[in-house]
C-alpha cells in the first residue's frame, strides 16, 4: 500500500504512468486525463516535497480511520515548500499575466507584488524569473531606477544557468530597448534596438534578428520616412512566419493596419484590411503537423486570444476611420468578449465605441443589476445610461465614474445641455473639459480635438460666430497635421454650416470648405459623412432659391443618414426637406401645392420626432413655427393653435434657462443626481 513508505508511494506513481503508457487506461478520458496529470505534477514534485506528500496521505488514511471511529480530530496541516522548478513555473505564469495587464487591480500595487517575488525568492534566491518579474513590476510603476537594475540581475542569472548563454546575450539588448522605450529615452532604445540587430547578425540567429527588425520600428525617430517603416514590418512579419513567430506575425500586421489608419495619409482605408486580415490568415498551418497540437495550443492560447481581441478592436478603429460608427460599435462589442485579454485602455475604447452607437439612432438590449432602464428615449441619456452599465458589468476602472469615463460622459452631457439650451451647464462642462486635458492622457489630442469641436456647437448657439469660425479653422489645422480623417471632415462640415448660419445673406464663404471636403470623403469611403456635407449644399441652394436641385440632393443622401449619421442629422435633413416642400408649395396651381404642403406636414412630424430624440428644444421651436404656418395654408386650425402653444412654450423656456446657474456637476459624483439627469424629458411635450 502507498502509505507504507515513500518508496510504495513511488512505486504506485510509476505503476500508472505504466499504466497510461501501454493504454491500460484511457489517456483521454477525463480519469485518464486526471491519472495524467497527477503523474506530471508528481515529476515536479522535489525530494522533499514528495516526502510530505507521502506525510499527508498517511495522515489522511489515519483520519479516515479516526472517522469511522467518531473522532472529528483533524490536527494543523504543514504547508509545502514549492520545488525550484515550480517556482520558475510560478514565476513564468505571472510575468505572463503581469505584461498581460491581469495583474493591476488595486489591490496588486507595487508593494503587493514585491512581497510576493520577495517570498518567492526566499525559496529560490537564483531563480532569472523571479527578477525578471520584479523588472516588469518595476516597468509597470515607472521605477526607471528598480527596472535597470532587475534586468541587469535578470540577465546575470540567466547567463549563469541556461545551456546556451549566447542566447541570452542576444535578447539582452532587446528587452533593454524597450525598457528605454517605455521610460521615454529615444535615444537609448535606438542604440540598444541597433546593437541588438549587430548581435543578432553576427550570430546568425534568425529569431533575434526578427524581434530587433520588429522594435528597431516601434522606437526608432521619424527620420526614415513613412515607406521604409512599413517596409521593416513587412520584413518582419515575414521572417517571423518563417519562424513560426506566431505572436510577433499578429503583433507585425496589427501594428502595420493601425500604421496606415494613423500616420500614411496617402492610403486609402482599405489597403488597412489586408494586414488585418494576415493576423489570423497567416498562421503557417502547414507545419502544425510536426507539433503536439495540445502543448502547443495551451503555451499559446493567451497569445491566441489577445490577437484575436486586438484583430476585431483594430477592425473597429478602422470602421470608426470610415465614419461606419454602427459597425464600429458592434465590433467593439464582440471585443468586450475578450475584455480579460486587453488592456485597460483598449476595453475603455470598446466602451466608448458600443455607447456611440445609440447617437445614430441604433438600439442595443443592454440589462445590468448596477444601473436601472431609462425611461426617457433621448439618445444622450441611452448612451450615457449603456456607457455606465457596461462599465459596471465588465468591471473596467473598478465601475468609477473617473477618467476616461468621464471625460466621454461630460462630452456626451456637454452636447445634451447645447441641444436644451442649458448653456449654463454647458459652460460648466466645458470648464471642467478644459481643465482635465494634459499630456498624460491615454489620447491628448483626440479628445483636445473632440472638446474643441463641442465648443464651436456652443458658440454658434450662443450665436458668437466669429469665435466659432476661429476655434473651427484652428482645429482644422490640427486635424491635417495629426491626419485624423473623420475629424477633420466632420469640423469641416461644421465650419461650412457656421458660415452658412453666420450670414443669411450669403452663401459663397461656405462653399469652400463643402467643396474640399466633399472630394475628401470620398477619396477616404466617408460615406456618412459625406451625406452630411451633400445634405449642407441642399442647404445652399434652397438658400439660393433652388429648391428643386436641393429636394434632388436631399432625395439622394437621405437613406445615407438615416443608416450611418447621428440622429441630429437625420433630423436636420428632414428639416430642410419640409422647407424645400414648403417653396415648392408657392405656386398657383392649388393641387400641386396642397400636395406639397401635405409633403412639407409629413417630413415636419419626422423632424420633430427626430429632434426630440435629440432633446433639441431651438429647432424644435423652429419646427413648430413651420408647422404653424403649414397648418395655417392647409387650413387646419386645431393643429395650427397647437403649434402656435408649443413655440411660445418653447420660446418662454429657452428664456428662463438665460442665467440659471449650473447644477450639473453635482450630478457627476452622485449617482441618484444622475440617474434623474438621465432621465429627464422635454417640460412642455
Amino acid at each position: 500500500m502507498a502509505a507504507e513508505s515513500i518508496d510504495a508511494l513511488i512505486d504506485l506513481m510509476d505503476s500508472l504512468r505504466m499504466a497510461i503508457t501501454e493504454g491500460l487506461v484511457d489517456a483521454v478520458s477525463s480519469y485518464g486525463v486526471f491519472l495524467r496529470m497527477v503523474c506530471l505534477g508528481f515529476e515536479e514534485l522535489s525530494f522533499e516535497s514528495a516526502a510530505l506528500l507521502w506525510a499527508d496521505l498517511k495522515e489522511t488514511l489515519c483520519w479516515s480511520q479516526q472517522m469511522t471511529k467518531g473522532d472529528y480530530n483533524t490536527g494543523e496541516s504543514v504547508p509545502w515548500p514549492l520545488s525550484p522548478s515550480q517556482i520558475e513555473n510560478t514565476l513564468i505564469t505571472e510575468c505572463f499575466d503581469q505584461q498581460l495587464g491581469n495583474l493591476t487591480d488595486t489591490d496588486q500595487s507595487f508593494e503587493c507584488i514585491e512581497l510576493k517575488i520577495q517570498s518567492m525568492m526566499n525559496d529560490s534566491p537564483e531563480s532569472p524569473s523571479a527578477y525578471f518579474f520584479r523588472f516588469l513590476n518595476c516597468l509597470h510603476h515607472q521605477e526607471r531606477v528598480g527596472a535597470i537594475d532587475a534586468l541587469h540581475q535578470y540577465f546575470d542569472q540567466a547567463t549563469v544557468q541556461h545551456d546556451s548563454p549566447k542566447d541570452i546575450l542576444q535578447f539582452s539588448a532587446i528587452v533593454l530597448a524597450v525598457a528605454h522605450g517605455c521610460f521615454g529615452d529615444t535615444e537609448l532604445s535606438l542604440m540598444a534596438t541597433e546593437e541588438a540587430v549587430r548581435v543578432a547578425q553576427q550570430s546568425k540567429d534568425r529569431h533575434a534578428a526578427c524581434v530587433a527588425f520588429a522594435l528597431g520600428w516601434l522606437f526608432e525617430n521619424n527620420g526614415h520616412g513613412i515607406a521604409d517603416r512599413q517596409e521593416l514590418l513587412r520584413r518582419c512579419a515575414s521572417r517571423a512566419s518563417r519562424n513560426q513567430l506566431r505572436s510577433l506575425v499578429a503583433g507585425a500586421n496589427l501594428t502595420l493596419a493601425k500604421h496606415v489608419l494613423e500616420e500614411d495619409h496617402r492610403a486609402i482605408p482599405s489597403s488597412a484590411w489586408t494586414s488585418l486580415m494576415a493576423v489570423t490568415s497567416d498562421q503557417a498551418a502547414n507545419s502544425l503537423s510536426s507539433l503536439d497540437r495540445p502543448t502547443h495550443m495551451a503555451a499559446v492560447s493567451n497569445h491566441t486570444m489577445e490577437s484575436l481581441a486586438r484583430q476585431v478592436l483594430i477592425s473597429a478603429a478602422m470602421w470608426d476611420s470610415i465614419n461606419q460608427p454602427t459597425l464600429s460599435g458592434l465590433s467593439s462589442m464582440v471585443a468586450l468578449n475578450y475584455s480579460r485579454h486587453l488592456k485597460n485602455d483598449g476595453g475603455i475604447a470598446a466602451l466608448q465605441n458600443v455607447s456611440r452607437i445609440f447617437l445614430r439612432g441604433a438600439s442595443l438590449k443592454l440589462s445590468s443589476d448596477h444601473i436601472s432602464e431609462i425611461r426617457t428615449g433621448c439618445i444622450y441619456s441611452q448612451s450615457i445610461a449603456s456607457l455606465m452599465r457596461l462599465q459596471a458589468d465588465y468591471g473596467l476602472d473598478q465601475g468609477r465614474l473617473e477618467g476616461p469615463f468621464l471625460q466621454t460622459v461630460m462630452l456626451l452631457l456637454h452636447e445634451w445641455a447645447v441641444n436644451r439650451g442649458d448653456l449654463e451647464d454647458a459652460r460648466a462642462l466645458g470648464l471642467a473639459l478644459d481643465s482635465n486635458l494634459h499630456s498624460g492622457l491615454s489620447n491628448p489630442e483626440q479628445l483636445f480635438i473632440d472638446f474643441e469641436i463641442q465648443k464651436c456647437l456652443r458658440l454658434a448657439r450662443e450665436r458668437q460666430w466669429e469665435m466659432a469660425r476661429n476655434t473651427a479653422k484652428k482645429v482644422l489645422q490640427a486635424c491635417k497635421k495629426k491626419g485624423l480623417k473623420s475629424h477633420r471632415a466632420r469640423i469641416q462640415v461644421n465650419l461650412s454650416s457656421i458660415e452658412l448660419e453666420s450670414n443669411s445673406n450669403e452663401v459663397m464663404s461656405s462653399l469652400s470648405p463643402l467643396l474640399e471636403v466633399i472630394p475628401f470623403c470620398e477619396r477616404y469611403q466617408m460615406d456618412g459623412l459625406h451625406a452630411v456635407a451633400l445634405s449642407v449644399l441642399a442647404k445652399v441652394f434652397l438658400r439660393l432659391q433652388n429648391p428643386k436641385r436641393a429636394l434632388a440632393i436631399l432625395k439622394a443622401v437621405m437613406p445615407t443618414l438615416l443608416q450611418r449619421e447621428h440622429v441630429w442629422y437625420q433630423a436636420e435633413g428632414f428639416f430642410t426637406l419640409s422647407k424645400c416642400y414648403l417653396q415648392l408649395a408657392n405656386t398657383k396651381n392649388a393641387r400641386l401645392k396642397h400636395r406639397h404642403l401635405k409633403s412639407s406636414e409629413m417630413k415636419l412630424a419626422r423632424s420633430q420626432l427626430l429632434f426630440e430624440r435629440c432633446q433639441d428644444i431651438s429647432r424644435l421651436r423652429e419646427v413648430s413655427y413651420l408647422q404653424a404656418q403649414v397648418f395655417n395654408l392647409v387650413e387646419e386650425g386645431g393643429n395650427r393653435e397647437a403649434s402656435s402653444r408649443r413655440f411660445l412654450s418653447m420660446t418662454g423656456y429657452l428664456n428662463s434657462r438665460q442665467g440659471i446657474p449650473s447644477t450639473i456637476m453635482a450630478a457627476l459624483s452622485d449617482p441618484v443626481k444622475m440617474e434623474a439627469v438621465l432621465n429627464r424629458s422635454i417640460p412642455f411635450l
